[in-house]
């Protein structure tokens, strides 16, 4: 739970005075402090363009940012319920990227506990599935889409993936059926722009793994990659690219996605792939390197999920 603020005393306020009126407040520093870490985090550690990707300086603002995220834990008020599930739900996913999944999973479970959410809820049954806890990562999925039951949800396909998911690695033949329901929320929400959604839509045909839907994922990788150039984006262009056998092009938005130095296993491996493909085995076992370097506990079940094998 959140760290109680005890006050003693009761603090008296002064007549206001017409000839010098009271100072703006200065912003709270947790603020402040909230504000930079979630620019650090989401700028995915920016590094000048002459260090090495996944060397020592990418290392080095992962760990800045994990510092501002437990100074923020440690500075949190008892009444800010959401931000300190907030805070926890993102710490948790910077670590959960670094393949360090009990410390994750304690934080989601902590946020939950703090303020149910349907962000730490996805992220908590994304790394149930990840640690073999299918039953947990079902449960929590269905919660996820009873939560937005009776209004549209940014989470439904979601929700509906993390379940086909955990039906494709259980086997189960119910996983086409899960897939297919995600496939048509995203193309509703892509039809009235609810909510967007190419960049899942072209991640979700490329995971199911359909030859014949190659093609229209490549389409909305590279229409949203138009609009936006992060590196998620950027990765599953990478992803469709070398799906469709544009082994140069996808080398170039791979190099693109890397270009600010962002530690992320799934992006490593899909590099990897592109050159190998393309007869780079140095730089392709480089990349494999990094990859098992920023998460090694990246199995080769999810490997095999994620297109990545």
């Amino acid at each position: 739970m959140p760290k109680k603020l005890v006050i003693s005393g009761t603090a008296t306020t002064p007549p206001p005075n017409p000839a010098n009126p009271p100072k703006r407040p200065a912003a709270n520093p947790i603020q402040r402090l909230l504000k930079f870490t979630i620019w650090l985090y989401h700028k995915h550690q920016i590094l000048d363009s002459k260090q090495c990707i996944g060397g020592e300086g990418a290392r080095g603002q992962d760990e800045r940012a994990i510092a501002n995220f437990q100074k923020a834990l440690t500075l949190e008020q008892a009444d800010d319920a959401y931000g300190s599930a907030w805070t926890r739900t993102m710490l948790g996913r910077l670590y959960a990227r670094r393949g360090q999944l009990e410390l994750a999973q304690g934080l989601f479970e902590e946020a939950l506990y703090i303020s149910k959410n349907p962000l730490s809820t996805l992220y908590l049954a994304d790394l149930e599935t990840r640690l073999g806890q299918y039953g947990a990562a079902q449960w929590h999925y269905n919660d996820l889409i009873a939560m937005g039951e009776g209004s549209a949800s940014l989470y439904d396909h979601a929700a509906l993936r993390g379940l086909a998911r955990v039906a494709r690695l259980e086997n189960r033949p119910d996983a086409e059926g899960l897939y297919d329901r995600s496939e048509v929320v995203l193309r509703r929400e892509i039809a009235t722009r609810a909510f967007g959604h190419r960049r899942e839509l072209a991640s979700l045909l490329l995971e199911r793994g359909r030859v014949q839907d190659v093609p229209e994922a490549l389409e909305q990788a590279r229409l949203k990659a138009a609009t936006r150039q992060d590196w998620e984006t950027l990765e599953v262009l990478v992803w469709a690219l070398y799906r469709s056998g544009q082994y140069a092009q996808a080398q170039k938005a791979a190099q693109q996605a890397m270009r600010w130095g962002i530690r992320d296993a799934e992006l490593y491996y899909r590099a990897a792939q592109v050159e190998k493909a393309l007869g780079n085995d140095s730089q392709a076992q480089s990349h494999l390197q990094a990859a098992q370097g920023t998460d090694p506990r990246l199995d080769s079940k999810m490997r095999g999920l994620l297109g990545l094998e």
